[in-house]
């Protein structure tokens, strides 16, 4: 009876997919289907949804498994089967114990008090070793506690060895539900038939309920390599397929009929067969399915089990055994045939339900939202007092009022921390949201529907999506976790092997060198994805030259589970506890995360709250704070003081709005110029256009050229002019989609937003979207509309909501886009610092740092005497904080913040203090050094990094010795002089910017120094970057670029393309590879930096193209030139180098 089924999800153990599983089962008319992974429950909605679709009945169960050494078989343990949804709860308090092993936390705590095993259980129990309270101590404290609450009666429990038994048997699990696991294939050589098997069987007491366990890790026998190549991986070292330890297990369905064929009892089967009324060929006999078995005929059963009812032949080896182990195996078959009695398959998903946390929550909400009304100034209005009664009914009846005051108190916590943030998504179409203080858009003044955020015909709760400062938003981690320790965790995500760790796996696999690994998979892009392993196969082995064998194994690893992780925004709560919805385990970081993931985490009951985190937020916290600390202590930025500022709307319309969050992208820059946008309904609407599903359709362009005037704006109806007029006639909003529908067609609201779901990429229904249809038609043509004119605007609606995008959630990121456009205008230098400061934004931080040098702004390092963690603007120059000092632990920069705060006034001789107190490894405090950031103390770099080897060197580096060394070493100094270039290297190759000067300045540095050969200094003399790209409209130029990133994409026939963005000396201009050039070109963009650029400029509708001709390395060796004329300012190497000995 395959009982013990192992899926992709017990990691590196199986090659069983959940889908292709029950696909099989199916084609072979199963009735019911196992699945018992290793120590989790990750795909038990899967398994259960996709069972029930092929009408199969599903039994959850799982394996608990000790966590034994590395090359150990993992077959101990034990099963644990839930019967029915009642012992859901028991099932994921066990499953969650095993992963408390790995922590320090004791997942009992989370039920009841810390729990050990009472003293009487202790007594009975056998001895236990290591084994077991290293790694099954806290599963069994949990089945103690479980027992004593009697919550055990809806599990079954299926020992896999003997210890393992006689310890559950004493934790008081009833009898009825413990069983013994007798597995078919851990035998190697004759299973059941060895002397071995025999005193296995004796040492068993009679009533130990054996059964027959086959265990399942792959398909079929073609696939025991493969599993070999899993275990491998696993462990890190070689496993073989003549490798016992792993070829136990079988293909998937291998039956128990090999035990009728070894004892010959053929007639326990008939007798079954006849009970049942029916015959079944042996050879078929996949599953032991039982049927329904009236009580005579369960009676005739029972006595199936004395082993004398049986007449059998001389030859049977059955008779070899003694009159216990023929009771046992009798007992065996009659308990693996009716197993499957014992579940009711009432394991169903549930509805998602929010936790109740607040008393009265109607009217707490309610008195909020009218205390922001009064706030807001429209407490008289009578549009907003309408729209909020009704919102408030519709929260209340559907019962989401806690929902909102949990993400409201969330939010006052926030305010009270000064964390900044912002709502989005379709949340801000509530006027409750905005409220609330949820979301700045005002949904009467933009025309938001609240239906688009919440149907009172659709039963899932709404989304309210809240992005956070990246650096707060562990804090409010923190905060949930803290108030709510019982009843709420993560949401788990699935880690898989894209193409890349796929490839490196796979080649480290045949033994192919590190080194060479590195190389290629440099050339693989990380997301590349390819229709078909076929396609995918002729991608690596002729474009990128891999060997056919390692190229045939990276399709087979890739996308295969490896791990599972916490989803970087969802959490979930439950109540009364965590457990009653979800196993859990810890992550790596210690963070509490569910067993279910993002897909199934609604079936079990569970609403996901995402707490996003985003850069551009942090952005606009720290511009804030430092211009409150420089100009004004009393400044703040209401959306209304950016909104009516013309030079912001100046900067927008130019499209200098790099670092500005939404409105940066290189799409988003040319749209801006293009549609010369001046205000903030103009900013929204080209938010929207932007997108992928728009700009595919070809609706982006017609609203361009509708926009700019060079195509006149139409209307079907003149009815619409009044709907649209706001977008030019063009449905980009999913608004417009609902406000056409339900003027022209009379549908309510509810019935727009059911068609804008129906009609979306998510949920296509054609059922349900043919019928609204039918209401539609009926309902123009009650108004004296043309059938053949609503025919035709329904289809312009199909081809419309497909694209659409949320309105309340474009207008939300154009609030904080023109924020940070009003700070770049007003305060650039806090702007740039900030965006460093964050880590940059669409681009890397290079980018900004060149940005900022082209507007003059002065840059400089943190140096030792004045350290800062973050980078930050003094009035004078911007300071790059350790923080961007990515070499450097976190430990690392804080001892370094400690050590300036201890230095005196010029104390003298640093470096061996440094050294002392700070405790930073050697490597580090030389990258420091080549860095510049000991230049406030050290004249020379060279001087100081002779020094740190010197002082490394001594065995005794206490205080005083290594400040007496210093001083003696300080004589040397004259032998050293400053180098100019020597930190630029350094600095670009561990910050991954020059800071203060940029890669154009360092080619005249070296054209003045005679380092470039007369070639290439000739090339570079007489370039000129070029101002005006459109003054070249149809021609090819040559430009020198600097690479500053590029990215990857899918084009059409799964050709991929490129697009890449060059600094030319003057600005920095955004190039595109066109499929042919990027397969050419792919390998130089890995390799070099400085590039002759060939480009054809084209004006694509109406937007500037510039598509890269030719590419050719410029300088390819520029970093070896910098290192050159570093070492030309050195003298007496040879002398300095005997000093350092010395």
């Amino acid at each position: 009876m395959q009982l013990l089924v192992h899926s992709v999800f017990s990691f590196f153990e199986s090659n069983i997919s959940i889908d292709k599983y029950i696909k099989y089962l199916s084609s072979k008319r199963s009735q019911y289907s196992v699945l018992t992974d290793k120590n989790n429950l990750y795909a038990m909605w899967d398994f259960i949804k996709t069972s029930t679709s092929y009408q199969i009945k599903p039994i959850v169960g799982v394996h608990i498994a000790p966590i034994l050494p590395a090359l150990s078989c993992g077959d101990g343990g034990f099963l644990v089967f839930v019967k029915n949804s009642k012992g859901l709860k028991s099932l994921y308090s066990i499953t969650s114990a095993i992963s408390a092993y790995q922590s320090s936390l004791n997942i009992s705590d989370l039920a009841s008090n810390q729990l050990r095993f009472p003293n009487s259980i202790l007594a009975n129990l056998p001895s236990r070793g290591s084994y077991f309270q290293s790694s099954l101590s806290k599963v069994f404290e949990t089945i103690t506690r479980l027992s004593s609450a009697k919550s055990l009666e809806d599990l079954i429990f299926v020992s896999l060895t003997n210890p393992i038994y006689s310890t559950l048997k004493c934790l008081g699990i009833p009898s009825n539900n413990l069983f013994f696991g007798l597995i078919e294939d851990i035998f190697p050589d004759t299973p059941f038939l060895s002397s071995r098997f025999c005193r296995f069987i004796e040492q068993l007491p009679l009533d130990c309920k054996p059964v027959f366990i086959s265990k399942a890790a792959f398909f079929e026998n073609a696939d025991r390599e493969f599993l070999c190549t899993l275990k491998t991986l696993k462990h890190k070292r070689l496993v073989k397929n003549s490798n016992k330890l792993y070829n136990k297990r079988q293909p998937i369905l291998q039956d128990i009929a090999s035990v009728y064929r070894h004892f010959h009892l053929y007639e326990f089967t008939k007798y079954f067969d006849r009970i049942d009324q029916k015959t079944t060929e042996l050879s078929n006999l996949s599953n032991f399915e039982s049927s329904n078995i009236d009580n005579d005929n369960r009676d005739k059963v029972d006595k199936a089990k004395n082993a004398d009812s049986y007449p059998l032949s001389l030859d049977n080896p059955y008779n070899i055994l003694s009159a216990k182990a023929k009771k046992l195996i009798l007992s065996s078959l009659y308990n693996s045939y009716y197993f499957y009695t014992n579940f009711t398959f009432d394991i169903l998903p549930k509805k998602p339900v929010f936790p109740s946390f607040f008393n009265e929550p109607d009217s707490n909400l309610a008195s909020i939202a009218l205390s922001g009304l009064k706030q807001k100034g429209k407490h008289n209005n009578e549009i907003y007092q309408k729209r909020l009664n009704y919102e408030l009914d519709v929260i209340c009846k559907k019962g989401f009022s806690q929902y909102f005051l949990f993400v409201y108190d969330i939010l006052q916590y926030a305010k009270k921390n000064n964390i900044s943030y912002i709502g989005r998504g379709s949340a801000a179409s509530s006027l409750v949201s905005y409220l609330l203080g949820i979301s700045e858009v005002d949904p009467i003044q933009l025309d938001l529907y609240f239906e688009r955020f919440l149907n009172p015909a659709r039963q899932s709760y709404p989304d309210i999506d809240i992005d956070f400062s990246w650096k707060d938003r562990d804090k409010i981690f923190s905060y949930i976790f803290k108030k709510h320790p019982f009843s709420s965790c993560m949401v788990s995500t699935n880690i898989t092997m894209n193409l890349k760790s796929a490839f490196r796996n796979a080649a480290r696999q045949y033994g192919m060198p590190e080194a060479n690994i590195t190389k290629l998979s440099k050339l693989i892009p990380s997301f590349y994805k390819a229709d078909s392993d076929e396609k995918l196969n002729i991608y690596l082995t002729k474009n990128l030259l891999i060997p056919q064998n390692i190229s045939s194994l990276t399709c087979q690893l890739i996308n295969l589970p490896v791990a599972r992780g916490p989803h970087p925004a969802g959490i979930v709560l439950s109540s009364p506890d965590i457990l009653s919805s979800t196993p859990i385990q810890y992550a790596t970081k210690g963070v509490c995360i569910s067993h279910f993931d993002l897909n199934n985490i609604e079936d079990a009951g569970l609403i996901k709250i995402d707490i996003l985190s985003q850069r551009a937020a942090g952005t606009l916290s720290d511009s804030i704070k430092m211009i409150k600390k420089l100009y004004d202590s009393s400044f703040d930025l209401p959306f209304d003081k950016a909104n009516n500022d013309a030079q912001t709307w100046a900067v927008i319309c130019k499209g200098e709005t790099r670092g500005c969050f939404y409105i940066e992208s290189p799409a988003m820059i040319g749209l801006l110029k293009d549609l010369k946008v001046s205000n903030f309904l103009e900013l929204v609407a080209a938010s929207s256009v932007i997108r992928p599903g728009v700009s595919d359709s070809g609706m982006k362009q017609e609203y361009i050229l509708r926009k700019i005037g060079k195509k006149r704006v139409e209307y079907l109806f003149p009815d619409l002019k009044a709907l649209l007029h706001e977008t030019n006639g063009v449905m980009i909003y999913q608004e417009d989609v609902l406000k056409v529908v339900h003027t022209i067609g009379k549908l309510s609201i509810e019935e727009a937003d059911l068609l804008r779901a129906a009609m979306s990429g998510k949920s296509r229904s054609r059922k349900q979207i043919e019928s609204l249809k039918d209401r539609f038609i009926n309902g123009g043509l009650s108004q004296g509309y043309n059938i053949t004119q609503l025919e035709k605007l329904w289809k312009q609606i199909e081809s419309f909501a497909g694209y659409a995008f949320c309105k309340a959630h474009s207008a939300s990121f154009a609030i904080l886009s023109v924020k940070l456009a009003f700070i770049k205008t007003h305060f650039k230098e806090v702007f740039y610092a900030s965006v460093l400061n964050n880590f940059g934004g669409y681009y890397s931080p290079f980018v900004y740092n060149v940005l900022a040098l082209t507007e003059n702004i002065q840059f400089d390092i943190s140096k030792v005497r004045s350290s800062s963690l973050e980078t930050f603007y003094d009035g004078n120059k911007i300071i790059i904080g350790l923080n961007s000092f990515y070499f450097l632990e976190k430990a690392d920069t804080a001892a370094i913040v400690a050590f300036k705060d201890s230095l005196n006034k010029d104390e003298p001789f640093l470096l061996g203090k440094f050294i002392f107190l700070t405790h930073i490894d050697k490597s580090r405090i030389l990258k420091l050094i080549q860095i510049g950031f000991f230049s406030d103390s050290y004249s020379s770099i060279g001087y100081c990094y002779a020094l740190c080897n010197k002082l490394f060197l001594l065995k005794n580096r206490s205080y005083n010795n290594l400040v007496e060394t210093e001083k003696t070493f300080s004589k040397s100094i004259s032998l050293f002089r400053h180098e100019s270039l020597r930190f630029y290297y350094y600095r670009y190759k561990y910050l991954g910017m020059f800071v203060d000067i940029t890669p154009f300045d360092i080619l005249w540095q070296l054209s003045q120094q005679n380092i470039l050969s007369q070639k290439d200094e000739n090339i570079f003399n007489k370039y000129t970057p070029i101002e005006d790209y459109t003054l070249y409209t149809g021609k090819t130029v040559i430009i020198l670029g600097w690479l500053a990133t590029h990215r990857s994409a899918i084009a059409d026939k799964d050709k991929l393309m490129g697009f890449a963005t060059f600094f030319d000396g003057n600005s920095f201009i955004e190039s595109v590879f066109f499929p042919p050039a990027y397969e050419e070109y792919y390998s130089f963009l890995k390799y070099f930096s400085l590039f002759l650029i060939k480009l054809d400029v084209q004006i694509v509708n109406t937007s500037l193209s510039l598509s890269v001709v030719e590419l050719k390395p410029f300088i390819p060796d520029i970093f070896r030139k910098i290192k050159e004329a570093q070492n030309g300012k050195y003298n007496q190497t040879a002398e300095r180098n005997t000093l350092i000995h010395q």
